[in-house]
């Protein structure tokens, strides 16, 4: 499947801080080439304790967390940024399809979910739609 023109590039909106969060050290470092790559600033956590302790330091715009990670998984990390920064966008990334998990996911308002293994398109979809949220 081919990228499509508009989720490449951020013509629709501006250069956003992005957290990454999982537990998986390659996942952390492709999606930090990729989204850097656009201009967009990249934090990433080994962990949600990590993240959590992240944000309370230094806001961000859009957090892309795992779902399945020790400790605390994305959900569980979802909810409390939900409960302590309203205003930062959520989007999930699991490698397991959860029909449950996506289900509670979007009774938290969470609508942005990537399948691992992602293509570049995707994940810069994510990232340029909270940007062009952003902007507006």
């Amino acid at each position: 499947m081919e990228a499509p023109s508009n989720l490449m590039g951020t013509d629709n909106g501006r250069l956003i801080d992005v957290l990454i969060v999982d537990d998986e050290r390659m996942i952390l470092g492709v999606a930090r080439e990729i989204i850097s790559e656009f201009g967009h600033r990249v934090t990433v956590a080994e962990s949600a304790i990590v993240a959590l302790d992240i944000l309370a330091k230094s806001p961000v715009d859009l957090i892309i967390t795992d779902v399945m990670m020790p400790q605390m998984n994305g959900i569980e990390l979802s909810r409390e940024v939900r409960q302590h920064f309203p205003t930062v966008h959520v989007a999930l990334m699991t490698g397991y399809s959860s029909l449950s998990l996506l289900e509670e996911a979007e009774g938290m308002g969470i609508t942005e979910c990537l399948k691992k293994p992602f293509k570049t398109w995707e994940l810069m979809g994510i990232v340029n739609r909270v940007a062009a949220t952003a902007a507006a």
